[in-house]
């Protein structure tokens, strides 16, 4: 089975304390609480899919250039869900790029640019080197709200932890809507 064609999972990029990550089950993911516990290591609001580990490594190369070969390390796999820890050089490519886009962003303010044109166009330059290397399916249109992991990285880095990556079946996300008149879909 060629990997475009193995089932796609939801991806959920995290950072947590080494010694917290036992609280979670690798099987459901950072997202389910387990062991009694009221609350999960990570909101189910923080699942991007569909993806696939290869294609979060393909953003090292769309970072750096360089082969993604070393840049997810298998943590623990179980009942098809798998936890990937980041590299250290991963980590550090996509913290330096994060506080990069920090800077164009703030320069971009400071001369007065709503539109944040070098913000933009260094997100879309990244965007294109991301979908370039990665094998994506045919619907992916656009990496742009993914790259906001880069951010995570560099908490990562500032708290001295971990980044990982997991990759399992999606939990249903459910919203409250509140409001008058009739349910959303009633005539």
């Amino acid at each position: 089975m060629k990997a475009e064609d193995k089932p796609a999972q939801t991806a959920v990029i995290f950072t947590v304390a080494e010694k917290r990550l036992s609280a979670m089950d690798v099987a459901t993911g950072p997202c389910v609480p387990t062991g009694g516990r009221k609350h999960a290591l990570v909101s189910v609001q923080q699942q991007e899919g569909p993806e696939r580990p290869d294609q979060m490594a393909a953003l090292y190369s769309a970072i750096t250039g360089e082969p993604a070969d070393e840049a997810l390390e298998l943590v623990e796999e179980q009942d098809g869900s798998r936890l990937f820890g980041c590299s250290d050089a991963f980590v550090d490519a996509m913290a330096d790029t994060n506080k990069l886009l920090v800077r164009l962003g703030d320069a971009d303010r400071e001369r007065g640019d709503r539109s944040f044109s070098s913000f933009m166009t260094k997100m879309a330059e990244l965007d294109a080197a991301w979908m370039s290397v990665a094998n994506w399916h045919s619907a992916m249109v656009s990496t742009h709200n993914r790259l906001m992991r880069m951010g995570k990285a560099r908490i990562a880095r500032e708290k001295e932890q971990p980044l990982y990556c997991w990759y399992g079946p999606q939990l249903p996300e459910y919203t409250v809507v509140h409001g008058n008149g009739a349910y959303p879909g009633e005539q």
